[in-house]
Parts: structure tokens; sequence; C-alpha cells
């Protein structure tokens, strides 16, 4: 009783303010209208609003809302009035549901917990490559008359979602070869290896061939990536030895 006394007296309240709050302190405790709340929110999403609100009855003076569990990476925020925001972005494949624990606290230092509920819905995601730009080299030494087409070097993407096949294709820098696969003098297969058309590769050394390699997924989703590959004249074992380890190389 001291607490709400004290409480009641350094605000200048009256009389029947005072009775009203210790009839409140007495009779009705400080508790959460439900028992557990859930909402939802899409993943990658940064809700500059509240996805839900919690409500409570009993409090006396001002009640402060917090977080006391469940709050992983701190990625959840309450505000003044029991809203739950998310204040960085959730990932629907490693968490789908978030379980809180919010407590609501009042000036007399009474206080209730609730337990909330926050289903990460799925986002259809683009895949993404391993690296910005794959560098391979390829040794005029593979120049033949034949039109097989040989390995250069593999890239990689992967679906974040987990359920999707990648697909690849190159978008732009080929070059147009008659009588090699596809008509072009570079090629890329379902599993992300590069081919070069040994037909018609260069007679001498001479700077990088660019390529803009793409990556899509069943939902038409779509990364790209960068494919440098440098023509050298240096012999097949020099040239794996100072081959940069950026891309897995395939050449010997």
């Amino acid at each position: 009783m001291d607490v709400i006394n004290n409480y009641l007296s350094n605000n200048g309240v009256s009389r029947d303010e005072v009775l009203a709050a210790i009839r409140c302190y007495l009779n009705d405790p400080v508790e959460f209208i439900e028992p557990s709340y859930s909402f939802s929110v899409r993943e990658n999403a940064t809700a500059t609003v509240p996805i839900g609100t919690v409500r409570s009855t009993g409090t006396i003076g001002t009640a402060s809302y917090s977080i006391t569990e469940g709050n992983y990476s701190g990625r959840f925020a309450t505000t003044a009035r029991g809203g739950i925001k998310v204040v960085s972005p959730l990932d629907h494949e490693s968490r789908p549901t978030h379980a809180l624990t919010v407590r609501v606290t009042d000036a007399t230092g009474r206080w209730d917990e609730t337990t909330v509920y926050v289903n990460v819905s799925n986002v259809e995601e683009a895949p993404e490559f391993d690296l910005d730009t794959y560098r391979f080299a390829i040794p005029l030494s593979v120049r033949s008359t034949s039109t097989e087409p040989v390995p250069v070097g593999a890239i990689r993407a992967e679906d974040p979602d987990g359920d999707d096949v990648v697909s690849y294709s190159i978008s732009s820098g080929n070059t147009s070869s008659a009588g090699c696969p596809e008509s072009s003098l570079f090629t890329v297969d379902g599993l992300g290896v590069v081919y070069v058309c040994p037909a018609s590769l260069p007679t001498t050394a001479r700077d990088y061939s660019r390529l803009i390699v793409t990556a899509s997924d069943d939902s038409s989703n779509t990364d790209t990536t960068r494919v440098s590959v440098k023509y050298t004249a240096l012999p097949i074992v020099d040239n794996f030895l100072r081959r940069r380890a950026s891309g897995r190389a395939l050449l010997p």
C-alpha cells in the first residue's frame, strides 16, 4: 500500500483518485487481455509500424512494455502502447516462428507476462551467386579443330528458399561461332560449368572475354555475375599454378 500512496502523493492526485487507485490495486490485477497473441509478417520486411499490439488492464499510471525472452538477435522491439515492431529483417527458412515473452509493468511495479507468436511468411527469393566475379584462364594449347566443348571453370548460385532448381544462361558478352554448340564460343550447363569451343579459340594470346551469366529459379527470380576469361600462351602447367583461386578452374 505504501508504494501506491507514494506514487499518488508525488503526482498530486485527489482523494477520490487515491481511493479509486487503491480499489484497483486490491481488486484488479495487472494482466494481459489475452493469454497469448499471434501476428504475421513477411520475411525480409522491416515494419515501420507495429505488426500487432498487445493489450493489458488493471494498470496504474503509465504502463511500460518489454520483451523478456525469445528476442532472437534483438530483432523485435516494443512501443509505449504495447506494439510489437520488427527492427531487423527476418528469415523464414532459418526461423519461421518466433515466440516472445512480453511483459507489462505499471507505475507501481506490478506486472504480467504474455506470449507473442510471430509467424514469418515465406517470400520467393532470387538465387545468389557465390562471387560477384569469377576469373578463369584458357591456355591456347587447348585450341584444336574440335567443336567438342572443353570445360573452363564452374560457377555456383544457391537458392535461398532451398526448393527451386537453378538454371544458368549467358546473357551478354558471348561470341557467335558457327559449328560450335549453340553457335557460341561459350556455353554453360545446368550445373554451372562454363565451356569453350576449342575450334573457335584465338590463335594468339589476347585480352579477356567478359561474360554476364544469369542464374534463374523456378519463379523467374534472377541474379547475375561476371565471368572473366583470359586467353594465355602460358604452358598448361604454369597456367594452372598461376591461376587465381577465384572460381573453380577445371582445365588441367
